[in-house]
């Protein structure tokens, strides 16, 4: 019985470090990869169309205009409706 015990333990500390590693959590921190496209100016920054990578698409908004047509790994947070992602820090893919 004694030897059952520790092996359960590594098998718990196990799945819960698994779980941490593919909680949306943490994709958040690293941030989200899609593809930039339908910009618009506005009077205060730029909103535009955004899909990632699983195929979601989102209306963002950002100070700094992004370039049509190109990879961009973003951060930041939803409106409290909702509606719009406002960027905290968007990066080209190939400078991240």
């Amino acid at each position: 019985m004694k030897g059952k015990y520790p092996l359960l333990c590594i098998s718990v500390v196990f799945i819960i470090g698994i779980t941490m590693i593919t909680s949306p959590e943490y994709e958040e921190e690293k941030g989200m990869i899609g593809l930039v496209f339908d910009i618009n100016k506005t009077e205060k920054g730029f909103t535009f169309s955004f899909e990632d990578t699983k195929g979601c698409h989102m209306r963002c908004f950002s100070y700094n205009e992004p370039i049509n047509n190109e990879i961009y790994i973003i951060k930041g947070n939803f409106s409290s409706d909702g509606n719009m992602f406002f960027i905290d820090e968007m990066k080209l893919s190939e400078q991240a």
